[in-house]
This record gives C-alpha cells, structure tokens and sequence, in this order.
C-alpha cells in the first residue's frame, strides 16, 4: 500500500516538462533519471487526467502525480504517467476497450523505458479499467513487469445505483459494463 506525503508541493503551473521517447499525446508523463518503477494514476467517469488528481485553493494548483515524481524523495526512482480516456455522455470507449487502450499505451512507454514494477492508483471507474487491465490485458504488455501495487479510490466494485440510473439518460457504454 502506497502512503504519501509531499514535501515541497510543486504549482500545476510550473510543470516540469517531460522528456519522454514516445509520443503520448496530451497526457501527464513525469520521469525521474533513476526511475526503475512506473507509478500509473487513472481517473474515474467523467474524471479527467490532470483535473481528477488537481487540487485547487486560492488561485494555485497542486497536481499530484507530478508532486509525486518530483518532490517526494521516496519516489525518485519512479516515473508517473496519468493515464486518460473519453468519459462523458454520448458515445465512449467501454472498460474493456479502455483497458486494451491502457495496455497500449504502456507498450508505447516499454518500447522506451525498462521498468522492473508497475502500480496503479485509480479512482472510481478507473479501478473498474485496472482490473479489467490487469484481468485481460496485463499478459499481453511487450515486456511482462510485475503488478507491484494497486490503490483503489472509490471504486464501484459492486456497481452503482447512481450508474444503473445515469444510462437511461445518457448514451455511454461505460456504464453498462
């Protein structure tokens, strides 16, 4: 179980930018030189990559993978990546094709990067894509690491009554998974 303290917060708004190898679009991928770990954050529906783990007081921010990655000595051999889908009303990818879109972009990062751990920190129904992740496609990953640790946020690991009701009025397939 992973437990977190920050030393020093870092603003949102003085990123540190990523040097990554591998093109990741527009999501989060802090790296430490000596990183050996993959420390993977994944938002809940209708969350989103940097706003779910963004907390905001005062005209400051204080993202918390990048916090992660950077300012807690306990996590400088880790990079961070925060992982992010499409999930709002209409039409969207289930959990399932979500997991096969997490699976590919790790192999993106592991055609670049040797890892010897992988971890998850997710919330809500980015718990439910973890599990799925690790059920289905983990074995599938270019490079086999081991699952070192999962934190799960509120994750509706019985479903959700909330969700039950939420698909009559909005047309997402997330929510019948």
């Amino acid at each position: 179980l992973f437990i977190f303290s920050f030393a020093s917060p870092i603003e949102f708004s003085q990123a540190i930018p990523s040097k990554a190898k591998v093109n990741l679009g527009n999501l989060p991928f802090f790296q430490n030189s000596e990183a050996e770990k993959l420390i993977v954050f994944v938002h809940g529906l209708t969350g989103d990559p940097e706003k779910t783990w963004t907390f905001e007081e005062n005209g400051k921010s204080f993202f918390w993978p990048q916090n992660l990655a950077h300012s807690d000595p306990r996590f400088k051999n880790s990079d961070v990546f925060s992982f992010g889908y499409k999930s709002e009303c209409g039409p969207t990818l289930n959990i399932r094709e979500i997991a096969r879109s997490l699976e590919t972009r790790l192999n993106q990062l592991l055609e670049n990067y040797s890892y010897k751990s992988l971890s998850f920190v997710a919330h809500s129904m980015g718990g439910l894509v973890v599990r799925e992740f690790i059920l289905s496609r983990h074995q599938h990953l270019k490079a086999q690491i081991p699952i070192e640790s999962v934190v799960l946020l509120s994750t509706p690991n019985q479903g959700s009554g909330l969700a039950n009701l939420a698909k009559w009025i909005c047309n997402n397939s997330q929510l019948g998974d």
